[in-house]
């Protein structure tokens, strides 16, 4: 064998080797490469798998979300009601409480005026008893002044007739003497 036939031999085993370590290389990358897919293909189904799951589950949260929300719409407008029916009460208390303060307010106007003219009655009260007392003291001054005046009147009656009866007597002497003015000898006043 000649040289050049010698290095093509040596070529071609060479070749043929890294041929071999090629194909082997090659089916062994195959191998991993098919494990790898078959790992792959389960990790696709059970990643398939695990997507129909989590919609599952996704369209069990949107419908537990939308039982919540009617839940909460429900609860919002039961709230609502409540709020409503309490503002409603508070307005009427509030309504009550503005009345019973003018009621008040007129309770008080008018127990101040009852007060004032209760005020104004003893006074009336008080003057009157005061005239009574007055009008009274002047009845005992009037009661005492008429028994004076009727003894002087007594009196003055009572000397008004002995002047009289003395009067009498001189006129009777004056007329049986005559025209001759006699005087007694004493004056009795």
């Amino acid at each position: 064998m000649s040289t050049p036939g010698k290095v093509l031999v040596v070529l071609v085993m060479l070749t043929s080797l890294i041929w071999v370590v090629m194909v082997a290389s090659v089916a062994q990358i195959n191998n991993t490469g098919s494990e790898k897919l078959a790992n792959l293909n389960t990790e696709v189904e059970k990643f398939q798998a695990d997507v129909v799951q989590a919609q599952r589950q996704l369209a069990d949260f949107k419908d537990q979300i939308s039982r919540a929300q009617v839940e909460m719409g429900l609860d919002l407008a039961t709230i609502q009601s409540r709020q409503a029916a309490l503002e409603k009460v508070r307005s009427d208390t509030i309504e009550m409480a503005s009345r019973v303060k003018l009621q008040l307010a007129g309770f008080e106007a008018s127990v101040q005026t009852a007060q004032t003219a209760r005020d104004q009655r003893e006074a009336e009260k008080k003057a009157e008893i005061e005239a009574k007392a007055q009008a009274e003291a002047e009845v005992v001054r009037l009661t005492t002044e008429h028994s004076r005046l009727t003894g002087q009147l007594a009196k003055l009656s009572k000397e008004f007739r002995t002047t009289l009866a003395s009067n009498k007597r001189l006129i009777d002497r004056l007329l049986k003497s005559g025209g001759r003015q006699v005087r007694p000898a004493s004056f009795v006043p």
